[in-house]
């Protein structure tokens, strides 16, 4: 699960790159184009027409949340049958297997998932054009397009029972909807910041600069709120490579700390028992400094 969760954020923040250059996609913007490698189910669509309502949601087979969020998103199908258009665009899916992945799942799901399912295509467009652009980080994400073609909403599909019913009732606030986007965009945009000073720190470490990789790691630590869990991760797995004892010290205040400092000090014990270069010696030490609490 915590590889899962690193993995889609990597991908997100990697793929957030396409869209530094260009402004980000806000609601009141133009819905970009709706192209998919294929449709496992469901009509193609071909483009946005004018008067009708759209709901495009990202997914994948392997993420819990969006598993969670489908049959509810089928009901809303159905409620607004004729008046709104669904579509799940499967994205960040190992491409290994993938056909056959996808293919089972929709038939296990299915009446749960009786909406149009589709696929990325090999360009990414949808990643690149949709998800990056709007500086979406993780899935499942929720994109409604209003009725003259424009983004009205963006956000987790367990969320959208409202924004929906006011697009479709004409009574949605695309202004207010567009601010707080931005605001979120804005966050994004500094989360990107701070990851790329933890990869900066870890290059620092392991080129011999140990003292200023781990001040730039401490400063993260202790000014974000929604990073700081990933600096101390990263920082207890450089201690892991070439300093027990920093890192023992480490596990142990991680473990006295709050809860997400304990759940990566379990991600960490469960990393470094199952990898094939991990500290085992680590990972027990880990999982008895847990047992303590």
């Amino acid at each position: 699960m915590k590889a899962a969760l690193i993995s889609t954020l990597l991908l997100g923040l990697a793929t957030l790159a396409a869209a530094q250059e260009t402004k980000p996609l806000l609601p009141g913007d133009k819905a970009p184009d709706l192209k998919v490698a294929k449709y496992y189910q469901g009509e193609k669509i071909a483009k946005f027409e004018k008067g009708k309502v759209y709901v495009v949601e990202f997914w994948a087979t392997w993420c819990g949340p969006c598993i969670d969020a489908i049959p509810h998103l089928n009901e809303l199908s159905k409620k607004y049958k004729g008046k709104a258009e669904f579509v799940g665009v499967n994205v960040w899916d190992d491409e290994d297997g993938r056909e056959t992945r996808i293919q089972d799942f929709i038939k296990k799901m299915g009446d749960k998932m009786s909406y149009r399912v589709a696929v990325d295509n090999d360009e990414l467009h949808m990643t690149k054009n949709w998800m990056a652009q709007s500086y979406s980080q993780g899935i499942p994400t929720a994109f409604i397009v209003n009725q003259e073609g424009q983004i009205a909403w963006i956000g987790h599909p367990m969320e959208i029972d409202e924004p929906l019913e006011n697009v479709i009732n004409k009574k949605h606030d695309l202004e207010a909807a567009r601010k707080a986007q931005e605001a979120s965009v804005q966050d994004a945009m500094q989360q990107q910041k701070i990851m790329a000073d933890i990869e900066e720190a870890q290059r620092l470490y392991t080129s011999g600069k140990k003292d200023e990789a781990i001040a730039i790691l401490d400063k993260i630590a202790k000014e974000s709120e929604s990073m700081g869990g990933e600096a101390k991760s990263a920082k207890l797995k450089l201690f892991a490579k070439d300093d027990e004892p920093k890192a023992k010290s480490l596990l142990e205040e991680m473990s006295k700390g709050e809860f997400g400092d304990q759940a990566n000090v379990a991600f960490f014990s469960i990393e470094n028992a199952t990898e094939e270069e991990g500290n085992r010696a680590l990972a027990v030490y880990a999982s008895d400094v847990l047992l303590k609490i």
